[in-house]
């Protein structure tokens, strides 16, 4: 794992991965080979971001490798860290004078006459520097500003004038005249390198320019500044009211150097090979989807070493985190998004947590969303200069139900349905368009409704061991509310539908579907049947069912028999049972064409004994502790013995006692505005009662003075509602 970043430019020292030595080179001749001894202001300009502060790292680093003879004094001047103006002059003077020092340091055995004259030099800066500190807090007072900025003199008379306590003292145009005589006779030369002029606050921006253009204007004294000049010009227009920054700035600095542009390649490049020393070896597919990615994305949004250096920070934190639970090219994109266009990031958060609720059945996209959400993309790809049609099919590689090639405007092209099998593969490569993934990708969790690579891994361990293992894994998740909406169990059947070989064995096939068998009646036990109505965790489990029999081709019969004669989820066989009974027209008139059924006709007459013989083997009790008993009834007496289960109602029912409580516990549950409710009607009850003659019961039970009285009244209630809603 490469070292973070943390926005920093390149040291003296650094890797030059923009190709910025031979410019800095060629700055640092020029700053040594100019043949007069004048001062100089010299611009690095560039955006913020752009590399100027790496450019002068690169810069010093050059000047530095000059010979001893020629080698500057180098300055790296920091006026942010200075606390006023006092402090100012002192810290920048006291810097020039320990540089001269230096120099003399350096001569080694040079000639009397060369030493005497670099001390005499670093003498007069000092006085000079002592003498502007102490009129500086008076000049500040008389409320002086830098007029005549590009004339020395006019700019120290003035310093003089409004510190007029001092007129006994030479004048500074003197004092500044002698010390120019000594500074010029320095056998070197000075560089001040001053980074980052463009964060200063106005007021601190103006007085650097002052002192590096007037006050400190010296021979053999070069100033190296970097700033974006759009900000300083404004700074200078704040601060000194001048109508045009950017012609004022040209008469500080004497030659701007532009930080060159970055070819969009070498970013790229730049960014790869960054991303290469974090993630390491890759799958060739992943590295060639990353390879797209940077392409595509890094065109638009690698406009900066910083964009650059920062999005490679960001995954070098959440990489370590998220190594194996996410797509690699799927995590870049979003992070080079995050720092290209935050309004694109910021919708593409929104767009696939939204989609990943529809996936998840919580939710469904009201009637006007997905074209208000398209008009939200549309503006944030006007940050880069494109169109929907030019980055579909960028948008269609990374995030679920975007629709290509929808040509009418007031069509979006946004929310999409899913088919099972892109979904699954979503799951399975943990991308972004994964309703379970899709969170990691910004908030590093999951979301609450989502199985984890966790789960998937306890999942695969408990089939590898046995059926009965799976059942105890399964019978957990059938009570845990991840989300306190669904259940662990209703989350992992609705996306196990999905599941194909290679992730299922016959083996792990036949293992989870005699799980299945043994469990899922728990949930409808634990929370009541409301919790299932509409039944669409059954309905899941069912199409499971049919996945994981297509999973083993040589023992599915084998496994569905038994899973049908010995499962102790009998009310959710039942429901298997009774469509499979439905769509072999053996009732009702709902005919499905073969290849739609689940079962074969050999098969289902085999399974219809088993359920028979299951039934007639039921106690009352034993049926009324099933989440459904009325679909039980129904199945054993739509699949052919419609005498047995109204005798066992018959039997069941001979007291008063009895057929409140069988009443109780034979509800179907119903919704409307008002809530949710239990019924009870004739359609459901006619077939295994007098029903007539059961509702007489109940009214005279209900008129008694009994301790029934209160249930007989519920269930009167419930015929009430039931006769409301079936009519």
């Amino acid at each position: 794992m490469s070292e973070l970043h943390g926005d920093r430019a390149l040291g003296r020292d650094g890797v030059d991965l923009l190709g910025f030595s031979r410019i800095a080179d060629r700055i640092a001749r020029s700053i040594l080979d100019r043949a007069s001894a004048d001062g100089i202001v010299l611009g690095l300009e560039g955006r913020w971001g752009s590399g100027k502060t790496s450019l002068l790292a690169i810069t010093l680093a050059e000047l530095e490798k000059f010979d001893l003879s020629k080698r500057p004094a180098i300055i790296e001047f920091r006026p942010w860290l200075v606390g006023n103006r006092d402090a100012l002059l002192a810290t920048l003077f006291g810097e020039i004078a320990k540089a001269i020092d230096q120099i003399n340091l350096n001569e080694g055995d040079a000639t009397g006459t060369s030493v005497a004259a670099v001390k005499d030099a670093a003498n007069r800066i000092r006085n000079y520097g002592k003498r502007l500190g102490s009129l500086a807090p008076l000049a500040s007072a008389a409320g002086w500003i830098f007029p005549g900025m590009d004339k020395v003199a006019s700019v120290l008379e003035s310093l003089q004038s409004a510190a007029s306590v001092e007129n006994d003292a030479p004048p500074l145009v003197e004092i500044k005249r002698e010390l120019d005589k000594a500074l010029s006779k320095l056998p070197r030369r000075v560089v001040v390198a001053i980074d980052d002029v463009d964060r200063l606050e106005p007021a601190e921006l103006a007085e650097i320019l002052r002192l590096v253009r007037s006050v400190a204007d010296f021979p053999n004294v070069v100033y190296l500044l970097c700033y974006d000049q759009d900000i300083v010009a404004a700074g200078i227009e704040k601060a000194t009211g001048a109508a045009n920054g950017h012609a004022f700035l040209e008469k500080i600095i004497q030659v701007a150097i532009p930080v060159p542009r970055p070819e969009p390649f070498a970013l790229r490049r730049m960014f790869q090979d960054g991303l290469m020393s974090i993630v390491g070896a890759v799958d060739d597919d992943v590295r060639k989807r990353v390879v797209t990615v940077v392409d595509q994305a890094g065109g638009r949004w690698l406009k900066t070493p910083r964009i650059v250096n920062r999005t490679l920070d960001s995954l070098r934190i959440v990489w370590p985190a998220l190594r194996g639970e996410i797509d690699l090219a799927d995590l870049v994109w979003v992070n080079l998004a995050k720092l290209g266009n935050r309004s694109l990031h910021k919708w593409i958060e929104s767009y696939s947590s939204e989609m990943a609720v529809i996936a998840n059945g919580l939710a469904r996209p009201s009637q006007g969303e997905p074209l208000n959400s398209f008009r939200q993309l549309e503006v944030a790809l006007e940050h880069d200069s494109v169109e929907f049609k030019d980055t579909m099919y960028e948008l269609d590689e990374h995030l679920p139900g975007i629709k290509l090639h929808v040509e009418k405007t007031e069509v979006s092209p946004l929310f999409g349905a899913e088919s099972d099998r892109d979904r699954q593969r979503a799951i399975s490569g943990r991308r972004l368009a994964s309703p379970d993934h899709q969170r990691l990708y910004f908030a590093l969790d999951h979301n609450a409704s989502a199985l984890r690579h966790s789960d998937y891994e306890s999942l695969w361990a408990a089939t590898d061991t046995s059926a009965a293992a799976v059942g105890a894994l399964l019978a957990a998740w059938a009570v845990e509310l991840p989300d306190g909406l669904s259940t662990k169990l209703e989350i992992a059947l609705d996306r196990l539908s999905y599941l194909s070989p290679p992730d299922l064995t016959e083996e792990r096939a036949e293992a989870l579907l005699l799980g299945l068998a043994g469990v899922l009646d728990l949930p409808a036990k634990e929370f009541g049947f409301s919790r299932w109505f509409g039944a669409p965790a059954w309905t899941g489990a069912k199409k499971m069912f049919a996945s994981l029999r297509a999973c083993m081709p040589t023992r599915a019969k084998d496994v569905t028999e038994r899973a049908f004669k010995s499962g102790k989820a009998l009310a959710w066989l039942t429901f298997v049972f009774r469509d499979e009974i439905s769509n072999h027209g053996r009732f009702g008139n709902d005919v499905v064409p073969e290849d739609e059924r689940l079962l074969s006709p050999s098969e289902l007459d085999a399974i219809t004994a088993a359920m028979h013989a299951r039934y007639s083997a039921l106690s009352i009790n034993d049926l009324l502790a099933t989440p459904r008993p009325v679909g039980i009834l129904s199945a054993w007496l739509q699949s052919g013995d419609p005498s047995a289960p109204r005798q066992l109602i018959a039997d069941s029912t001979a007291s008063d006692g009895a057929l409140v409580d069988v009443l109780l516990k034979m509800g179907s549950i119903v919704i409307d505005s008002d809530g949710e409710h239990i019924t009870l009607d004739k359609k459901t009850l006619g077939p295994f009662f007098d029903f007539e003659d059961m509702v007489a019961k109940v009214d005279r039970i209900a008129a008694s003075d009994t301790h029934l009285a209160g249930s007989a009244k519920l269930i009167q209630a419930r015929l009430k509602r039931g006769e409301r809603f079936s009519g």
